[in-house]
């Protein structure tokens, strides 16, 4: 008995890192238009740092995010102050805490940014 092919959207040519990769890319991520919309309030710093978590944590709901990914596009201060933007608007949890083994935080992707917006929510759904 043969397994059905799984259906995927391939990529549009603007959308595409290379000519010839036949549409499919082997890293994106995926955020929807309510999410990008209650994302207007984050500073740019944040809203890169979240792109780069996504991409990083590749579909995993927990991750570890060391210096080493961020020193090209943030400082350690900016770093922190993104982080602490995307913990207190409920992008991002600390899921484990390893400051003093001095290894990478565990972070969790969070939905409490859905409560915190829900009247943005409500407007989008009514059109």
């Amino acid at each position: 008995m043969s397994r059905k092919k799984k259906n995927w959207v391939p990529f549009d040519y603007y959308e595409r890192s290379d000519e010839n990769n036949n549409g499919y890319e082997s890293s994106y991520i995926r955020l929807t238009f309510v999410q990008i919309v209650c994302m207007d309030e984050l500073k740019d710093s944040s809203f890169r740092l979240y792109c780069k978590m996504k991409l990083y944590a590749r579909g995993e709901s927990s991750f570890t995010f060391p210096y080493s990914l961020y020193k090209s596009f943030l400082s350690k201060q900016g770093f922190i102050q993104a982080r602490q933007e995307l913990i207190d608007k409920g992008y991002l949890k600390p899921f484990l805490s390893t400051r003093n083994n001095k290894k990478p935080i565990t972070y969790t992707f969070s939905g409490e940014w859905r409560t915190r917006n829900q009247e943005k929510i409500s407007e989008l759904t009514k059109k």
